[in-house]
């Protein structure tokens, strides 16, 4: 990911999959993918679907057939903010992160974990 294209973006999104009986939170925020406890709370996305179906969004194909409500530009905002891999580029350590760390509001919602940040030096 990288960083500097994702700065300025800021979203939430949440997904529940049916198949699994799971639900995930993810939230750019700062430059950074954040994967905080699945939480109640505001989200600009919230996708109910099956595994398999999540490959849809990801690579282009809309929301079709998926149960969603909010924004439907929420997938294509986190693509692209993707770039290519750099395998010189020294993975982020995973943290522990805490609203004291977070240097503006995120729409997070408490502690999490940082998937990803700063991960291609290009911009």
């Amino acid at each position: 990911m990288s960083g500097l294209k994702a700065w300025d973006h800021s979203l939430t999104a949440l997904r529940r999959f049916t198949d699994l009986d799971r639900t995930y939170r993810t939230s750019l925020c700062n430059g950074g993918l954040v994967h905080p406890p699945a939480a109640d709370g505001p989200v600009d996305l919230a996708l109910v679907l099956t595994e398999p179906q999540l490959m849809g969004p990801l690579t282009g194909h809309g929301l079709d057939r998926i149960d969603h409500t909010g924004d439907p530009t929420v997938p294509t905002t986190l693509m692209s903010v993707l770039g290519e891999p750099d395998p010189g580029f020294a993975v982020v350590t995973l943290l522990n992160l805490t609203a004291r760390d977070r240097p503006r509001a995120c729409s997070a919602g408490g502690p999490g974990v940082i998937l990803a940040a700063w991960g291609s030096s290009s911009s």
